[in-house]
């Protein structure tokens, strides 16, 4: 039971996120599920690291689940955020995106498999990507706000993790951040 329960949690994510396609951004149901699914999204690696039951099929579900999860969210708050949004911050979203890009082909070049590191960096910006939609209930200005923090912080995760890609030879999945010796888990490499 404890083996299989973070993996089903993080399927329970992706389910959760093929029911948030079929629901209106922002209604009482949509919040119920995806408060579910981000529960999932906090539980399954916290649960599978107590347990000592990680896997590397449980982090590749993960990272999926993380991937599909946020990107169906994004992709219903994108009509709202459109109007709400000034064209400066679309300009900074199209830069994290392009650098995110960038390290994902560097890595999928490099390694030769998906690379999604869990950097400090990309869990502060998965739980503010989290937070959007209850923001987006407020006014305006403090979305926009908001908006910007999430953005620069999303930037920086992402010129982090290319810059770990582009510095080390063996893929460092669980690197925590490139400005400190590895610890545990990750691996030591001089690059």
């Amino acid at each position: 039971m404890k083996r299989n329960l973070p993996n089903a949690l993080s399927l329970l994510r992706l389910a959760a996120a093929v029911a948030l396609l079929r629901l209106e951004p922002l209604s009482s149901g949509y919040f119920v599920v995806f408060t579910l699914a981000g529960l999932t999204d906090a539980l399954d690696g916290f649960l599978a690291r107590r347990w000592g039951v990680c896997s590397q099929l449980g982090a590749r579900l993960d990272s999926v689940g993380d991937l599909f999860f946020y990107g169906v969210m994004l992709l219903g708050a994108f009509p709202v955020l459109r109007l709400r949004l000034p064209t400066l911050c679309w300009y900074g979203v199209a830069v994290v995106l392009l650098i995110r890009a960038a390290s994902y082909i560097t890595g999928a070049v490099k390694f030769k498999c998906f690379t999604a590191i869990h950097t400090y960096g990309n869990k502060a910006t998965g739980f503010l990507l989290f937070l959007l939609p209850y923001v987006m209930l407020a006014g305006d200005v403090l979305l926009c706000l908001y908006a910007v923090v999430v953005i620069a912080v999303a930037g920086l995760s992402s010129l982090e993790e290319w810059l770990i890609h582009l510095r080390f030879q063996t893929y460092q999945k669980n690197r925590r951040t490139l400005l400190r010796r590895p610890m545990g888990g990750e691996q030591r490499e001089n690059g």
